[in-house]
Formats: structure tokens, sequence, C-alpha cells
């Protein structure tokens, strides 16, 4: 703690602190302030994969709901910062596993513009229908994740009768 203080606030130097910092992080992993002065280096200087794998030891010890926030927090650094759609799906799958977190909203639709992006339309046509039980009877909510199912499964998968029964269930819920 001595050193990486010495180099941190003494000579200005916070590169020199990592070090020391993540050695007291291995003998002492309870020790939350050497966790923040980490964290706040790692963002400062944008090393994301290094954030990243402090926020998984924060994730492994918290309760669930600040585990899911802290695995969704890192899918976003993978995705946006790091630029890692394969390790952003991971994650967001691991939110989806816990428990209670399989119809969380806002990670069906991360996850879907990652399996576009990704082009794993397969993948993709599991979430929407995920994200259409996710949505219940909001016909506003349904239909338009019923549209992109239709047009996934018609032009990307090239499965026209699935496609079709998709359409017949839109218009069941808007006949005009």
């Amino acid at each position: 703690r001595e050193i990486a203080n010495l180099w941190g606030e003494r000579f200005g130097n916070h590169a020199q602190a990592v070090k020391p910092l993540e050695r007291l992080l291995e003998l002492a992993p309870d020790d939350a302030d050497a966790l923040v002065r980490l964290k706040d280096i790692y963002s400062r200087r944008r090393h994301w994969r290094g954030l990243i794998g402090l926020l998984q030891r924060e994730a492994d010890g918290a309760a669930l709901p600040e585990r899911a926030a802290k695995l969704g927090e890192m899918a976003r650094l993978a995705a946006e910062r790091v630029g890692d759609n394969r390790l952003a799906i991971e994650l967001y799958n691991r939110v989806l596993e816990l428990p209670g977190r399989d119809a969380d909203v806002d990670t069906l639709a991360a996850l879907a513009n990652l399996y576009d992006r990704e082009k794993r339309y397969l993948a993709l046509a599991e979430i929407y229908r995920r994200q259409r039980a996710a949505a219940g009877a909001q016909v506003a909510t349904v239909v338009p994740i019923l549209e992109r199912l239709g047009a996934l499964l018609a032009d990307r998968i090239g499965a026209p009768v699935q496609a079709a029964e998709i359409w017949s269930e839109v218009l069941a819920l808007e006949p005009g």
C-alpha cells in the first residue's frame, strides 16, 4: 500500500501504482480501498480488460441483484469499449442465467443487437421469441417484435413456414 501511495500520490505516476495494488489484492482480496483505486486507474488509463477483471472479482462475491448489475456493466464495457462482442454475449447470457432474470428486457435488447451484429440469426430468433414472451399481451410492444422475427425467419434464416405463422399472429393481433 505504501509503494502504491508513493507512486500514485507523491510521484503522480499512477501506471507504476498498478502493480503494487494488484499485488495487494492478491494478498488481501477484500481490500476495498485498493479495489477502488485500481478501478479508478484502469478507467482513467482506459485499460478496459483490467477493469472487466476487477468487476468480475466484485461480481463473484456480490449478492444476486448487484451481481446482475456488475455482469451487465462488464458486458457493456466488452461491447462498447473493448469491441469484444463474443465476450459481451457471454456476459449478457450469464445475466439471463441468474434466477429471476430470464426476461430482463434491457439484457434481451442488448443481446438482440449483438446477435444481429454477429449475424447469428438462429440465436437472434430465440431472443426475439424470449422478448415476445416477456412482453406478454401488450400489443404495441409485441407486434414490432413479431415483425422483426417474421422478417428474420423469411429473409435471413429461410424458414417461410415459420415466418408465415408469425405473420398470421401479427394479423390476429392487428387485423388491419
